[in-house]
């Protein structure tokens, strides 16, 4: 059971850690210049 639990935590953690992690930094930071020019829209009317 020991070794069951170590494998379903290796495997939920390698595919929610770099899914999570790389779509959320590269999108979080391209999307925040698009949201920034949102904000300024928004401001602006």
């Amino acid at each position: 059971m020991g070794r069951f639990a170590h494998q379903t935590s290796a495997m939920p953690m390698p595919m929610p850690m770099p899914m999570p992690m790389p779509m959320p930094m590269p999108m979080p930071m391209p999307k925040s210049k698009s949201k920034s020019k949102s904000k300024s829209k928004f401001r602006y009317r």
